[in-house]
């Protein structure tokens, strides 16, 4: 401790010496100088580094909790009566009246005239029936290529009824119908320096038939579903040529497992007396099937059998049958492919109703289809817009065409037959916007090729149709139908050569407009113009049809 106090004492008598030396030195070199103060000193201490730490303690000895507990549930007496609360009242939409009985009548140029009334039992579970009745009939004349005007008179009647008895899963149903058409054989080559009258080639057609069935709707798919049914029908000419038509049809159909099986047989037979045919002809399809189903797709595969029985010889026909259909997006495509055949009967009714002025009890063969080919794709652009395109091959023996007879002036037509290809492109458009606005479209292309035919006589390259209807508040509907229809060709003899001559009848151009008027409910107005454009259109060769003609009139319902 003393040595210390003695260091402490020598080192501070040193650093005073050093003092009082500086102060002489600076004694020695005075020298003036200017000092120029900027600021006011301040004494400022730099900030120190340290050592920034928790003080921590390491225990190697984990002390864990334990315990126990429980939850004792305690239920809280609630004493709680809730309101009671009005069952609710669910209305449905009203029932749109219906009226059961239908009256129509009207009158026009071409001294035509036209009424309908019709008949339906309403709203009855148990059973449905009903009636409609038709009369349209003209008294006018129709002038001909060679300014000739020709009887051509019409009168067309046609009488249908029918009804249906419900009977649980089954039910009972029936119908029967009157047809009488009386026309003239008004048009003629224009070559042949004839006149005809009123009586002279006039025609009458009557057809009568009925048919009952007897049809189930068991929900149970293990049990089989049947449609029975049986008609007749009778049909003559004036020349006291008739038909009797007998026919039978036995639908079934039933599940097994996710696959429909199903049953066709349908019996025709035909007896026939004309002065042309009196051929018997009977003709029996079989056609067993079953249909696949998936969530996008459809098969439908089975066997066409037919029998073409005469009178003197019978043939038989196999026919495969299959149908693909593939829902690729949902219903805006679904393309779509079929195979399939068949004998298509050609008797005396079906002729008239496809030329009436065909002569009287001819005697067509039926047709044989060999090859019925189907490619094609349907679907819509939108909710309310849709469509259908196809393509068809066909092969047929015995197709047949009308022509002229040249036995006589030619306003009869015979047929004549030929084994044909036939391919056809199809294309369908829709636009249904709710009930105010429709509009559909429809055209067709046509292609034959003939064995040994020249032309596929009396058939156009293609056809079209447009409809337009528009719904206004629904107080006024208009529509308008224009249909075009390709050229054709025909065959007419002279009476002073033996070689034909092929003419080409010229394309069909049919403009029609509609408009009804509905005063009320019950009671509506309407004006119907047919060929607005006066143009002279042929179907068939030598015989055109009505200009420009117009009809107005009413309806009305109670």
């Amino acid at each position: 401790m003393k040595r210390s106090a003695l260091i402490s004492t020598i080192l501070l008598l040193a650093g005073t010496q050093a003092i009082f030396a500086q102060n002489d030195i600076n004694k020695e070199n005075d020298i003036n100088k200017e000092v120029i103060v900027v600021k006011e000193y301040e004494a400022t201490v730099s900030d120190a580094f340290k050592i920034n730490f928790m003080p921590e303690i390491k225990d190697t000895i984990p002390v864990i909790t334990k315990f126990q507990y429980f939850i004792e549930p305690n239920v809280p007496e609630i004493n709680y009566s809730p309101q009671q609360i009005p069952a609710a009242k669910v209305t449905g939409e009203p029932i749109q009246q219906l009226y059961n009985t239908y009256l129509r009548a009207g009158a026009g140029n071409y001294t035509s005239f036209l009424g309908e009334a019709g008949f339906n039992v309403l709203r009855k579970k148990e059973y449905t029936a009903g009636f409609f009745y038709k009369h349209q009939s003209s008294l006018s004349k129709i002038k001909l290529s060679n300014d000739y005007k020709s009887p051509a008179q019409f009168s067309d009647n046609s009488f249908t009824m029918g009804g249906e008895k419900f009977m649980g899963t089954k039910s009972l149903y029936g119908s029967a119908w009157f047809e009488r058409n009386v026309f003239h054989y008004y048009g003629f080559n224009p070559v042949f320096d004839t006149t005809l009258t009123d009586d002279s080639e006039r025609q009458r057609l009557m057809n009568i038939g009925t048919k009952i069935g007897l049809k189930s709707y068991f929900p149970d798919s293990s049990r089989i579903n049947y449609d029975f049914s049986a008609g007749y029908n009778f049909f003559e000419n004036i020349q006291g040529g008739y038909q009797n038509h007998v026919l039978a049809d036995a639908r079934l159909t039933n599940f097994y497992k996710n696959e429909l099986l199903m049953l066709n047989i349908n019996v025709n037979y035909y007896n026939k007396m004309s002065s042309i045919d009196t051929v018997n002809n009977g003709i029996i399809h079989l056609n067993p099937g079953v249909r696949f189903f998936g969530d996008k797709w459809r098969i439908e595969a089975g066997l066409m059998f037919d029998v073409d029985a005469y009178s003197d010889s019978l043939f038989y026909h196999y026919y495969p049958s299959v149908f693909l259909q593939y829902n690729v997006i949902e219903d805006l495509l679904i393309p779509y492919f079929g195979f399939s055949g068949g004998i298509k009967s050609n008797d005396f009714r079906s002729i008239a109703r496809e030329n009436p002025f065909t002569l009287p009890g001819l005697q067509v063969k039926n047709t044989n289809n060999l090859i019925q080919l189907n490619l094609g794709f349907k679907g819509r652009f939108s909710r309310s817009s849709s469509f259908n395109i196809s393509g068809a091959y066909g092969v047929y023996e015995d197709m047949f065409f009308f022509l002229p007879d040249s036995n006589g002036i030619e306003n009869k037509f015979n047929v004549v037959y030929d084994n044909v290809q036939l391919m056809q492109f199809r294309g369908e458009f829709a636009i249904k916007k709710s009930e105010k606005f429709n509009a559909f479209l429809t055209t067709n292309y046509y292609h034959y090729t003939c064995d040994s035919q020249q032309y596929a006589w009396h058939k156009p390259t293609y056809d079209m149709t447009l409809a337009l209807k528009y719904n206004l508040k629904n107080k006024i509907i208009a529509g308008i139908d224009i249909y075009n229809q390709g050229e054709t060709w025909s065959r007419i003899w002279h009476n002073d050569q033996n070689v034909p001559e092929i003419i080409k009848v010229k394309s069909i151009i049919d403009v029609n407009l509609n408009v009804e008027y509905r005063y009320t409910k019950l009671l509506s107005f309407y004006v119907n113009a047919n060929n607005l454009i006066h143009r002279k259109n042929y179907y068939w060769s030598n015989y055109p049809v009505q200009r420009f003609n117009i009809m107005a009139g009413l309806s009305y319902m109670f």
